[in-house]
Order: C-alpha cells, then structure tokens, then sequence
C-alpha cells in the first residue's frame, strides 16, 4: 500500500510549469509603461474624433478639445461631456504627460488650425496630428 502525496517527480513538472507561466507573464505586468504609452494616445485619439463628430452634429456650439499637462477634456458650452461607453471627461492620464493644447473644432468638424499632441512617459514620446482642414488625428 502506497502512502498519500506527491512523488518527486510531480512536484518537479509542477515546478517546471510554474516557472515557465512566471517567465511569460512577468514581462507584461513588470513593462507596463509602454501599454499605458499606448493606451493614451489611442485615448487622445478617440476623444479628438469625438470633439469632430460632436461639433459636426452641432450647429450652436463649438466643441472645445483641451489638454492640461495630466488630463483630457472635451467641453460643449463650458460644460464636460460624456465619454462614450460611460464615463466623463475630463479624464486624468497616469504616468503620461500632455502639452498645452486647446481646438475648437466647428460644426463642419474643422478646427481651424493644424496641432500636434505630444504624449511624453517614460519609455517613449508618442504624438498625434491634427490636420487643420479636416479635424483628422493621426500618430505622426
């Protein structure tokens, strides 16, 4: 009669399994700094094509796009508006810094003038463009 628990050899694939999950999921959580890099500027974009949808939708107000040196805001009236999915603006951004920025796009989705959104963290400097005619955020 045997007696009850693990061979030697079950805990050492136990082990060996173990070790390689540890190897592979450690890089992502351990350089998150890139993602979040990424994450922001897909946001930036997103609330850029929003302000143009918007102020294309509007005829009595222009929408307002700002930065500040940590967070987003799209503004109709004074007012904040509501981000698609749920949610708010402004929205706050950890570990990415913003420049200045402030658009007011038009309700022909123009904001007047070409920008560029400069996103600065610790990895990398990622920046999005704005054409000045057709309102369109691209990375550049």
């Amino acid at each position: 009669m045997r007696a009850p628990g693990f061979t030697l050899i079950e805990l050492t694939v136990v082990m060996v399994v173990l070790g390689v999950l540890a190897a592979t999921a450690y890089p992502r959580f351990a350089g998150r700094a890139a993602y979040d890099e990424l994450a922001a500027r897909d946001l930036a974009k997103q609330a850029l094509r929003q302000a143009q949808n918007l102020a294309m939708g509007r005829t009595d107000a222009a929408v307002r796009f700002l930065t500040t040196a940590t967070s987003i805001d799209l503004r109709v009236n004074g007012a904040s508006v509501a981000r698609p999915g749920g949610g708010s603006y402004p929205v706050v951004l950890a570990g990415v810094g913003l420049n200045a920025l402030d658009l007011s796009y038009d309700r022909l989705g123009s904001p007047g003038a070409a920008a560029t959104l400069v996103l600065t963290g610790t990895e990398r400097t990622l920046q999005v463009c704005i054409d000045g005619v057709t309102g369109y955020a691209y990375d550049c």
